[in-house]
């Protein structure tokens, strides 16, 4: 080998390695560049997720609080829907309304035959106007030998869906079918003199 071709590859291993030098001067950039991008940008996005899943965190146990709550109100209110309907001839509707069912009498001043005092008897829905017009129609089943007339049907809630007859005595069983505007009806059996009070029983 000739001084002319050593040279020449010295003049090929000098730019080789001035090529190499600006390779790893690039690969130290990108290198830094990837670490000052990750200080600057990706370790706040590392906090925020971590915020973020920490909110989750503490939604989820408020939504978990809130159902346990919501169930304690249902039992609640289940248990005092089950207190009213245990009051006498109250009954509460799928609507969540209340309304009672009463009896009245009042003398007529007439005497029947073996001198009984002749009253007129009432039976009517006790409730609010707003509850009167969620029903339909109502009907009274007197189920008595002494009645020609048994079934009642009162449909005007302005008389409080009322229905009357004129005699002597109370009913210890009505059969009553209230009748709603939904479509639903309850049923259930009404004590005319307990409503009417001691005196008749």
């Amino acid at each position: 080998m000739n001084e002319l071709d050593i040279q020449s590859s010295l003049a090929s291993l000098r730019q080789q390695s001035r090529t190499s030098l600006v390779l790893v001067s690039l690969g130290a950039a990108f290198l830094a560049f990837s670490l000052y991008y990750s200080a600057s940008r990706l370790t706040p996005l590392e906090a925020e997720i971590t915020a973020k899943r920490q909110q989750i965190a503490r939604l989820a146990e408020e939504e978990a609080e809130q159902r346990k709550r919501l169930v304690e109100a249902q039992a609640a209110f289940e248990k005092l829907r089950a207190s009213t309907e245990s009051l006498y001839s109250v009954r509460v509707t799928p609507a969540n309304q209340v309304y009672e069912l009463k009896a009245a009498a009042i003398a007529t001043g007439r005497k029947l035959s073996g001198g009984r005092p002749e009253y007129r008897f009432t039976l009517f829905i006790n409730s609010p106007k707003e509850t009167l017009s969620t029903i339909q129609r109502v009907t009274y089943r007197m189920k008595h030998e002494t009645f020609k007339q048994q079934d009642y049907v009162s449909d005007d809630p302005a008389t409080q869906f009322s229905t009357s007859y004129v005699g002597w005595g109370c009913m210890t069983k009505v059969t009553v079918t209230v009748e709603l505007k939904g479509g639903a009806s309850q049923d259930f059996e009404f004590n005319m003199c307990r409503s009417l009070g001691p005196q008749w029983q």
